[in-house]
């Protein structure tokens, strides 16, 4: 059976020494349950690495009396309350995440304010092969987390402004977060239905228009085998609307009849061919649901989990594919901070995972 331990039963304080690992699981967890956090284990040679610094200096433009302190190679953190002010400008810093590493962390903590919030993140990564795109982000995160927010909440959504290719970045996003008013709904997310249809979204920066075009050509003939329905959109961005770093990328969805999406992108490596990268795109997909895709991807596993855990005190179920090993720490995360635990229950008909679990009735306390 599932296990929850109420938010006021939680220790105050947890030590983490796994350094950057998780450490984002680690931040949301402890501002959301108000448990002080203390991280360790960073490499003595570079200490705390520049994105997570910059994650901070974020943190507290929309937060308020957030305690920060780093001594000794230790981060200290007691959590203050998400203020989530109207508008934020940000800078990100130059070439070492992509923008996602900020976006998906920024959804879910601002989800928990007393007003929608609007911010502006700059100078950033939109699209790299480390991380996942603002493509993907708009088209698989976004429609995840309304999953589990209110019909009368506001419209979670996200505005590219420009795109930024790595190393210098240079891209530009706005993000729009409505506040929850009361708590996040419970999910039953195992029907995971047939495939009905593929979008997606060919885009080139800096570059010539075509290349986009010889993406979309390419990755239809090989779709066309499969199914009919089929729409892939060309984005194009000069230089007055992109990062000084051409670049270009192909990403793609497959939705189903019961509303699941499962996506996935490539990033064109320097001297790649359009039409590779068309084909390369989708026998990954392709891939990807031979394997058993679930009703959530493997990305979004630790958000569909973290969403879960601090749903009303009602029984949320998903059914996914392999665990992946980010998933488990974050597992052990939510246990030991948000006081949930997961039940797996192992589908080898459809070679997935059925999790289980109740959620902790985290309620928007900030209203």
């Amino acid at each position: 059976a599932t296990h929850r331990t109420p938010f006021m039963h939680q220790k105050r304080k947890i030590t983490s020494t796994r350094g950057d690992h998780c450490a984002r699981i680690y931040i949301l967890a402890s501002f959301l349950t108000q448990t002080t956090l203390s991280i360790s284990g960073f490499p003595p040679s570079t200490g705390i690495p520049p994105h997570l610094t910059n994650l901070l200096k974020f943190l507290t433009l929309i937060t308020t009396k957030t305690q920060i302190k780093i001594s000794n190679g230790i981060l200290k953190i007691k959590p203050g309350i998400v203020s989530g002010d109207k508008y934020v400008e940000h800078e990100v810093v130059e070439g070492t995440r992509g923008i996602t590493y900020w976006l998906e962390f920024a959804t879910i903590l601002l989800l928990f304010t007393k007003r929608d919030s609007v911010i502006r993140f700059q100078n950033c990564v939109t699209n790299n092969a480390s991380d996942v795109s603002v493509d993907y982000f708009k088209g698989c995160t976004i429609p995840l987390v309304q999953r589990f927010m209110d019909r009368n909440a506001g419209e979670l959504r996200l505005e590219v402004v420009k795109r930024g290719n790595e190393p210098r970045g240079g891209g530009e996003v706005i993000l729009y977060v409505p506040f929850i008013k009361h708590h996040l709904k419970p999910q039953q997310l195992t029907d995971f239905g047939m495939i009905k249809r593929v979008r997606g979204i060919a885009y080139a920066a800096r570059m010539d228009p075509l290349v986009a075009n010889r993406m979309v050509d390419s990755a239809k003939t090989e779709l066309q085998r499969v199914l009919p329905d089929i729409w892939i959109t060309t984005d194009y961005h000069g230089k007055k609307s992109a990062g000084p770093d051409p670049g270009f990328a192909l990403y793609l969805q497959a939705e189903t009849d019961t509303g699941f999406i499962v996506g996935t992108e490539y990033m064109a490596p320097q001297g790649a061919i359009p039409e590779e990268v068309g084909k390369h795109t989708v026998h990954t997909l392709f891939e990807q649901l031979k394997t058993g895709a679930g009703c959530v991807d493997r990305t979004h596993q630790w958000i569909v989990f973290f969403l879960m855990s601090i749903t009303s005190d009602d029984v949320n179920k998903v059914r996914i594919s392999k665990l992946t090993k980010y998933s488990i720490y974050a597992l052990r995360i939510i246990r030991d901070i948000i006081g949930v635990e997961f039940m797996l229950q192992e589908d080898q008909e459809s070679n997935t995972i059925v999790c289980v679990c109740v959620g902790s009735n985290k309620r928007n306390l900030a209203r």
